[in-house]
């Protein structure tokens, strides 16, 4: 070992001083057993996507995991664990290709997705545990068509996602934007439910609230490729489902005029965290700019980066 230590002082610091120059090598070999130790110790990490019954979440879930699984998001590798996930996973990824809505989750308390994620590459790749966590659309079917804005509160589902470390807060864009009185009853009751649903998991988040405030909100507007009057075209790109193509021009007017309609709720969450995110997502819809025979539907990859922590390619983080 000293050998190599002198070999390497003298190739890269032949004029320092010895004491400098071990400190130097001490600092490269930490710095270095570090990232060793970052790359074989996985970091559990908990999402928690919250939405009304219908709204999309679990075809979202189902459609991130498609996306990586066709290698359509870099740098992310994943493995499915248990028997659950794994038949879960698939058979709604083999109902999405066929083209038919996936029903709402069925499961008593909650249907936790758990996987191996690996991020980045080199020696700057990262490892998580990951569970993602969807509630019950059934059990809070009567709660959510009600005006009662604590359905989340009191799902079983609740007490998970107290301590999740990322929270999906999941919007159907289908229901917003018609300007009918059902679309702004819908409007003023997600608004107001999920507003109260985050300050209920904030009343009960016991390891203080600056951590609670670095911890990711992305709002997820789901079902774009549903707004026909706004986003596009209909398009047959080769597989077997029909894809809708989406403008881009056209939907950034959509995205504009969803930000405001929703500007309370995206108002309050940006206060309430450091991370904050909106993004635009279609399990069907792909961009008009993109080639032919790419798939890649619409915000996936952002959406699931927005609630993994982010990488940064430092070697004392």
């Amino acid at each position: 070992m000293n050998d190599i230590l002198d070999i390497i002082n003298n190739l890269a610091f032949p004029y320092a001083e010895p004491a400098l120059v071990g400190i130097l090598i001490g600092s490269l070999f930490s710095a270095f057993s570090i990232l060793v130790m970052r790359k074989k110790l996985p970091v559990a990490h908990s999402i928690a996507v919250i939405g009304l019954p219908r709204t999309g979440k679990t075809t979202l879930v189902t459609s991130i995991f498609a996306e990586i699984f066709s290698a359509r998001m870099r740098r992310i590798s994943l493995t499915l664990r248990g028997d659950e996930t794994i038949k879960k996973v698939n058979d709604d990824i083999a109902r999405l290709q066929r083209g038919e809505e996936l029903g709402p989750t069925t499961d008593q308390d909650l249907f936790a997705y758990r996987a191996d994620m690996v991020t980045g590459s080199s020696i700057f790749s990262r490892r998580y545990k990951v569970e993602i966590g969807d509630f019950p659309g059934e059990d809070s079917e009567e709660l959510a068509s009600s005006t009662d804005i604590d359905w989340l509160q009191k799902t079983p589902f609740f007490r998970w996602a107290i301590e999740a470390d990322a929270f999906l807060f999941v919007v159907d864009a289908s229901q917003l934007i018609s300007g009918d009185k059902k679309a702004i009853d819908y409007t003023i009751h997600t608004i107001n439910s999920y507003r109260a649903s985050w300050q209920k998991i904030k009343d009960h988040y016991s390891d203080g609230l600056n951590d609670l405030k670095s911890k990711p909100i992305t709002l997820v507007f789901t079902k774009i490729d549903a707004l026909d009057d706004y986003v596009g075209r209909d398009g047959s790109i080769t597989g077997p489902v029909q894809y809708k193509v989406i403008d881009e021009s056209i939907l950034s007017n959509v995205e504009r005029e969803l930000d405001f309609v929703m500007r309370d709720l995206i108002g309050f969450f940006r206060s309430e965290s450091r991370n904050f995110s909106v993004t635009y997502t279609s399990a069907f819809g792909i961009l008009s700019s993109l080639p032919l025979g790419d798939n890649t539907k619409l915000g996936m990859e952002r959406t699931l980066s927005s609630v993994l922590p982010k990488i940064r390619p430092s070697l004392f983080k």
